[in-house]
């Protein structure tokens, strides 16, 4: 990631000269995902960072449901795969973060956090009643990199005014 006077910098060649120190004022780091398809879940390590497919979870995971549906599993993250781009130190440096979500209807969602990021006592658990609104999302390992990010320019609008 470029420093904070760089992105000033960068900000001043294409033309935002004015608002330039502004900006980078306001620019936080933020971590950045890329998915990288993967044609089969086998392919990825037991606890590694994904979207889709099954949670590695620990062997006594009990399955997140709502109105009596289990959630959709949308993505685990292995903290330790992600705190070298944590520049902030925001996140633990080890562990795993599940999320779950009600697809369909948008009513409920669930974080779990598993305090060890090793494989060991992690199993890939199956969705416990696959139904056309229930599937699995195809697995998608995951790649991070940190890079700059704005705020709205409402935010700023309302932070800063506008100059």
């Amino acid at each position: 990631m470029i420093s904070r006077a760089e992105l000033q910098s960068q900000l001043h060649e294409v033309g935002l000269a004015d608002h330039a120190a502004t900006l980078a004022d306001h620019a936080r780091p933020s971590i950045m995902i890329a998915r990288v398809v993967t044609p089969d879940e086998t392919q990825l390590a037991l606890g590694a960072s994904k979207l889709g497919g099954n949670p590695d979870v620990p062997e006594d995971f009990q399955w997140p449901h709502h109105n009596n549906r289990p959630l959709l599993f949308l993505g685990q993250f292995n903290l330790a795969e992600v705190t070298a781009y944590d520049v902030e130190k925001q996140l633990p440096d080890e562990g795993i973060l599940y999320f779950f979500s009600d697809r369909l209807h948008g009513e409920a969602g669930v974080v779990f956090y598993h305090p060890s990021g090793s494989p060991h006592g992690l199993i890939r658990h199956p969705h416990p009643a696959l139904s056309d609104d229930s599937y699995p999302l195809p697995a998608a390992r995951l790649s991070f990199n940190t890079e700059w990010s704005f705020p709205s320019g409402e935010y700023l609008h309302n932070s800063v005014g506008e100059h």
